[in-house]
């Protein structure tokens, strides 16, 4: 009995241990495409680059290629995912404030790291305005970012005020990267600016959400 359960233990371990390799090897192609992505975005439109393309640029294989993207507008997920992980990495350092300043914080953040790919990410964006369909399938990848967001500033998103929440910071959000997609200052003071004004106008609603419950 004793044998059979270290044996038990031993093929659970071995069986997690594979899948954290596998999960690994995953989210390094995940992230090869979307690095080969952005790059071909320097020199080309959206409608030019391929899977193929994209695949080849990656130096990952068809078969490779294919386990996390079934077609093109997937690679649009990825990259949004990309840029949450890369958020992420630099939001723990934040000091805990108010809620407004987290967001504040939060948002020049995203931006920050927008502008270093910011030729590529506004030729997907010139790209799928035209496109009803495309913005339709991005948008619950773009809410699921705001919803991080929001929850990394302590609110809850939970019902449906917390839908309401996530859906008033799609405004700002929406708001903000219009003013920030032709904002050509090195600290992207334009932008901070456009953020602080448009929360400001929320700023009641802030209060009234009570954001921190």
């Amino acid at each position: 009995m004793f044998k059979q359960l270290i044996e038990g233990q031993f093929k659970l371990v071995k069986k997690r241990k594979k899948q954290n390799k596998n999960n690994k090897k995953i989210d390094d192609i995940q992230k090869k495409i979307c690095l080969a992505t952005l790059n071909l975005l320097q020199s080309k439109t959206w409608s030019q680059i391929t899977i193929r393309i994209i695949l080849k640029n990656s130096k990952i294989s068809m078969t490779e290629g294919y386990r996390v993207i079934k077609q093109k507008k997937d690679i649009l997920v990825l990259i949004n995912n990309y840029i949450d992980k890369q958020m992420i990495k630099h939001i723990q350092n934040i000091d805990d404030s108010s809620t407004k300043d987290k967001l504040i914080e939060v948002f020049m953040i995203r931006f920050e790291i927008l502008s270093e790919y910011k030729k590529s990410i506004l030729r997907i964006y010139d790209h799928i305005t035209k496109k009803p369909d495309l913005l339709i399938f991005f948008l619950p990848s773009l809410l699921k970012s705001l919803n991080l967001m929001l929850e990394f500033c302590n609110a809850n998103t939970d019902g449906i005020l917390g839908k309401i929440k996530v859906d008033v910071l799609l405004f700002i959000y929406v708001a903000t990267f219009l003013v920030w997609k032709e904002d050509k200052t090195v600290g992207l003071e334009k932008t901070m600016a456009a953020l602080d004004n448009n929360l400001n106008k929320i700023d009641n609603l802030i209060k009234i959400f009570n954001f921190k419950k």
